[in-house]
């Protein structure tokens, strides 16, 4: 199974932390964000950059998405977790 997800350019992650809303992310960028509490998840992509709010992410969801903050205005999902490559 992982040499299917490696074809596609899908690799497991190498390190995690966990994560809430205000973290800031400033030396390494997450790959991947997982979403143990449902809720609405607000992102900024980079530093000074402009936010997307994921309205509604159900439990148990894996966001594949590289971000800088996870916003605390409008974050209501709990129990985070921040993906990164080895």
């Amino acid at each position: 199974m992982s040499s299917v997800l490696e074809g596609i350019g899908i690799r497991p992650a190498g390190r995690y932390v966990s994560a809430s809303a205000g973290d800031t992310f400033t030396k390494m960028r997450p790959k991947a964000l997982y979403v143990g509490g449902g809720g609405d998840v607000v992102l900024r992509p980079k530093s000074g950059g402009t936010t997307a709010t994921f309205a509604g992410v159900a439990a148990g969801t894996f966001m594949p998405v590289t971000f800088y903050e996870i916003v605390s205005s409008g974050t209501t999902a709990t129990d985070m977790v921040a993906l990164f490559e080895e």
